[in-house]
């Protein structure tokens, strides 16, 4: 189908022929005619228009619009001689203002009637004519809220403009005063929840400083103990035991203050006791020059067995101290035989020899059975020195084995056998003596039968001989030697 816009003019139609044309100046009125377009079809013919005396005007008047034959119109030229210009309007334009000869020219562009406005959230989809869309769509800038917050402003498709905190986050530090804090779930500063301290447990003491108002009922500070229930003793020497659920009272007090003082060692007792504390010495007693049972060396030192010097030369255990403490004699570690050398074995010697075996040494005191004079005589080198004036080796060979037994040259001669108070010494003092005779290496001090230099005044006994088993009447020496008393050790002493 094909459009024909036909102008609005007075047309004469007349056939075309050769004539001349008649006057129609009488005739002024002419009437308009609105045409607007119509539809055709391809190869209808509409009347042309012909000038008289232009010519021949064609076959049967007729002119066909698709310019096949007959006489053609420019309708570019005729819209734009009459004020029209070509329009290229977009997608939501139409012409405004259309050209009656051509479409396509007009006054201008004009929306489409369908076009729509975009409202707040949306931004128009595609070309726009006058703010208006074909469609909208949601606006990029909006934003999705997080679950604690809501919309604000305008909204498209669960977006919105802005978002805010939802109602409950209400609490700040401004509202949610101490001792109480902000808590729970937060949105841009703000809380769920302004809640009291969680506090500590009260325990099994109670509690000693709650929180203030309004946490007045939360514990701040716990009884770290029973303390405010208990009462200290006094304790001028410290305490001994505190309260278990009160670690800074005393329950039970120190008698002394013993635990403080460290005694000092006293082997040979001790010279003051601590005033706070009377079973530890403070001060000991001096040790004498030389103890019974202590080492005496060559250079006229004493150490105890404990502290032996190794190093110098030893040469026996004290057995007697005189009551200075700067005397006394020194017995051989080990026993000796008759030619005064020291013997790994007990060696029995004769007291006397032949006829001296009955006699009595005149110069030699006499100690009576049943007295205790005898018990301390401790003249032990001044008897060996009448026994041994009184008779040779050969006559009385355990007072000269003693007197020749020299382990250093500067004591040769010097060694003598030991008297009874001597005997006594060492059946006295058993334990120290012969830890230091086992600490140089000697023969231990036998339970029986060792010569003394004192004599006894019975007729039939060999005298005074002592041993560890025992000390009675008749162990020493003297006249006799009748039955088994003949034969005894010797282990000789030095005085110093």
């Amino acid at each position: 189908m094909r459009n024909l816009l036909l102008s609005t003019v007075t047309l004469l139609v007349v056939p075309a022929v050769g004539l001349a044309a008649p006057d129609f100046s009488s005739h002024t009125h002419t009437t308009p005619i609105e045409l607007e377009p119509i539809s055709y079809s391809s190869g209808v013919k509409f009347a042309k228009v012909c000038f008289l005396g232009s010519g021949d005007c064609g076959d049967g008047g007729f002119a066909s619009i698709d310019g096949d034959d007959g006489y053609d119109i420019n309708t570019e030229t005729q819209c734009i001689n009459e004020g029209y210009s070509k329009q290229n309007c977009n997608s939501v334009q139409v012409i405004d203002g259309v050209c009656p000869y051509n479409p396509a020219y007009g006054k201008g562009c004009k929306c489409v009637s369908n076009l729509i406005s975009c409202p707040a959230g949306q931004v128009g989809n595609g070309d726009s004519c006058g703010g208006k869309y074909v469609s909208c769509k949601c606006n990029p800038n909006l934003i999705a809220c997080p679950s604690n917050k809501i919309g604000s402003g305008a909204s498209c498709g669960g977006k919105y403009q802005s978002c805010v905190c939802k109602s409950e986050y209400q609490y700040t530090s401004s509202n949610c005063t101490s001792p109480r804090s902000v808590s729970g779930s937060s949105c841009d500063g703000k809380y769920t929840g302004c809640s009291c301290p969680s506090g500590v447990s009260s325990g099994l003491y109670g509690c000693k400083e709650y929180y203030p108002s309004p946490c007045s009922t939360v514990c701040k500070v716990a009884k770290a103990d029973n303390c405010d229930n208990r009462t200290a003793v006094s304790t001028p020497y410290g305490c001994a035991e505190y309260w278990s659920d009160c670690s800074t009272k005393c329950k039970t007090a120190y008698n002394d203050n013993c635990r403080n003082r460290i005694a000092v060692s006293a082997p040979y007792g001790c010279q003051k006791y601590y005033a706070d504390c009377s079973s530890k010495c403070e001060i000991a007693a001096a040790e004498p020059l030389c103890g019974i049972g202590s080492i005496y060396y060559s250079d006229g030192s004493c150490l105890s067995a404990d502290k032996h010097n190794a190093s110098k030369t030893a040469l026996g255990v004290v057995v007697h101290i005189s009551s200075d403490g700067k005397h006394g004699q020194v017995m051989a570690p080990w026993p000796i035989d008759a030619n005064g050398r020291k013997s790994t074995s007990y060696v029995m010697l004769h007291w006397a020899e032949g006829d001296a075996v009955d006699y009595d040494i005149p110069s030699l005191k006499n100690y009576p059975e049943n007295g205790t004079e005898r018990l301390s005589d401790y003249k032990s080198c001044s008897n060996t020195d009448i026994i041994t004036q009184t008779g040779s080796a050969s006559v009385y060979p355990a007072a000269w084995a003693a007197r020749k037994y020299a382990p250093t040259a500067a004591t040769k001669g010097k060694w003598c056998l030991f008297a009874s108070g001597i005997a006594v010494n060492i059946y006295e003092n058993q334990e120290k003596i012969q830890k230091a005779i086992s600490v140089l290496g000697g023969v231990a001090y036998p339970s029986c039968c060792c010569w003394t230099s004192t004599e006894y005044e019975t007729e039939y006994n060999t005298g005074y001989y002592a041993g560890t088993s025992g000390f009675s009447a008749e162990h020493g020496l003297g006249r006799g030697g009748k039955g088994g008393y003949n034969y005894a050790y010797v282990y000789p002493v030095l005085e110093f």
